[in-house]
């Protein structure tokens, strides 16, 4: 049962990054500093990402501000900024302790929320952590084996 889940977050993962991907490229004129893709991305502290922003990398950590959204497709990530558009998050291990202004939907093996969220979290994965530092304003919708 556990490698279909985990078989099922994988197959997930990649049809996430074949949509966003897929759309990316069909846009008229490619808009520069919304993709970042290697090993591993870091978002510093003091950058803040005007535009939206697309990332797939084996360890994303994003500790400054993503002002139009954010889509994010790793092993681990770690979000510790601001992220004050949508946040699309696919991950095996996936943190979200920063402040989220608008919707959050995430996909993860395991996932930890202990950030601030102004709106709704819907959320699927294997294993859900919810930590005494978390506030959700919003509705938490989440799947998660019984």
């Amino acid at each position: 049962m556990k490698r279909g889940r985990i078989a099922l977050v994988g197959i997930a993962f990649i049809l996430m990054m074949t949509i966003s991907i897929g759309f990316a490229s069909s846009v008229d004129k490619p808009i520069s500093g919304n993709y970042r893709f290697g090993a591993n991305v870091t978002i510093g502290q003091s950058e803040v990402i005007p535009e939206g922003l697309l990332t797939a990398a084996a360890n994303i950590d994003v500790l400054g501000t993503v002002k139009k959204g954010l889509q994010a497709f790793g092993a681990n990530i770690q979000i510790q900024g601001n992220i004050e558009g949508d946040l699309t998050v696919m991950g095996a291990n996936v943190v979200l302790s920063g402040k989220f202004m608008n919707k959050v939907k995430a996909g993860a093996a395991n996932i930890i929320l202990s950030g601030t969220f102004e709106n709704g979290v819907d959320i699927g994965a294997a294993r859900i952590v919810i930590a005494p530092t978390a506030v959700i304003k919003g509705d938490l919708l989440y799947a998660a084996p019984t």
